[in-house]
């Protein structure tokens, strides 16, 4: 697998339109509607002249920009800042989590038909920016973040793929990776690439896509220069207040990463367990190797066979990793069991898809991460020989 996760391609694509930083989304009206999968004809129907013109000419009334979860939210509210005239909103709970196969509600359906601009992930992670949506707004400006990005394959496509080529069950998130290749996504997150108007394309984060590219930090400040360029396509006379914005916070984000590469780099055991495969980017981006994953192939919250929890303890007898990560929420009871039976240590990773939505909960959760790595790190510098004998 390359190593440099991160296309050339990066910058700037994707239409928009403006936003301004607002609270936390309502509650979810009851009654979900059910919304078909991607349909790539969403943006052929966005990009009309007339939807621009309304956006050039407000005449001081407030742009709606919709982000589809936290994530999102945070990287538009630290683009946004205090330009006026915009106003920011997240469509899911701050709290909910990924949007995996989430189903519109009506009033999730309002408050899209209401906005002039929708920021996503993209990778197929919203799959419900379908038919139901186009028909509920055929004129919403999309931004897709996470476009320029290389996809990772998800983790039930390379368990199917070691499972059917027989060898052992080893997530190599960054087996291939080095320092120097790290340093090669920092390049490419910089976002030197052409500017074009994006589809949402199907079949991105579906079976054999990982969708969770954020958690890497370079990965992140893509995303967050994609943001500032569609929202600059839809508000060109704040476009030069968007991109400075944008600087201004991946800095911070590129500060943050080299931190987490020194942590890294000082260890001679960078091998690690992880929950699921939310960390595979993150991984890769700052030199770890995750050596299994505690869901397997069941998926999330699907539960650990028998069989496979077995396989997970005896590969960590031969891997010897320093650390097994769950996340909030998910895998925690399976991570402490394992530990139990390995005698490797267990700590919670932070994939912040959920949090307090305020401009600084990224950074927040990723600096609490980074301390948690130092200490799982610290803790087992080299690999255990007798580690669960």
């Amino acid at each position: 697998m390359d190593a440099r996760i991160y296309s050339a391609r990066s910058a700037g694509r994707t239409g928009t339109v403006p936003s301004r930083v607002g609270s936390s989304p309502p509650a979810r009206a009851a009654g979900p509607v059910a919304a078909p999968v991607l349909a790539a004809g969403l943006l052929l129907m966005i990009c009309s002249r007339g939807q621009a013109g309304k956006t050039a000419g407000t005449g001081g009334r407030q742009i709606r920009v919709l982000c589809s979860f936290l994530p999102m939210y945070v990287f538009a509210a630290n683009v946004v800042k205090d330009v006026p005239g915009i106003e920011l909103s997240c469509l899911l709970p701050a709290g909910s989590g990924c949007p995996h196969g989430h189903s519109l509600s009506p009033g999730e359906m309002r408050r899209i038909a209401e906005a002039e601009v929708f920021v996503a992930h993209g990778m197929g992670l919203e799959s419900f920016l379908g038919d139901s949506v186009r028909k509920a707004n055929p004129h919403v400006r999309l931004i897709v973040a996470s476009e320029g990005i290389k996809p990772l394959p998800s983790s039930t496509a390379v368990h199917r793929k070691q499972t059917t080529a027989g060898c052992e069950h080893v997530v190599t998130a960054g087996r291939s990776h080095s320092h120097k290749d790290g340093n090669r996504h920092g390049e490419e997150a910089n976002g030197h690439g052409h500017e074009h108007e994006h589809e949402y394309e199907h079949g991105h984060g579906e079976e054999d896509g990982n969708p969770h590219a954020w958690v890497s930090l370079s990965a992140a400040q893509v995303e967050v220069r994609n943001i500032a360029a569609g929202l600059g396509k839809a508000m060109p006379e704040h476009g030069e207040r968007f991109r400075k914005n944008a600087e201004v916070y991946c800095a911070k984000l590129a500060a943050l990463r080299e931190e987490f590469l020194r942590v890294v780099a000082s260890s001679p055991n960078r091998k690690v367990v992880s929950a699921h495969d939310a960390f595979a980017y993150f991984a890769a981006d700052v030199g770890l190797e995750v050596v299994a994953l505690i869901e397997g192939s069941g998926g999330e919250g699907g539960g650990i066979p028998a069989g496979r929890m077995i396989e997970i303890v005896e590969l960590i007898r031969r891997e010897k990793p320093a650390a097994i990560f769950y996340e909030p929420g998910h895998f925690r009871k399976e991570a402490e069991t394992i530990g139990r039976e390995t005698g490797v240590p267990v700590y919670c990773l932070d994939p912040v898809a959920s949090g307090e939505p305020v401009p600084d909960a990224y950074e927040n959760a990723m600096r609490k991460n980074l301390e948690t790595l130092k200490t799982a790190l610290a803790a087992r510098s080299s690999p255990a020989e007798d580690a669960g004998r």
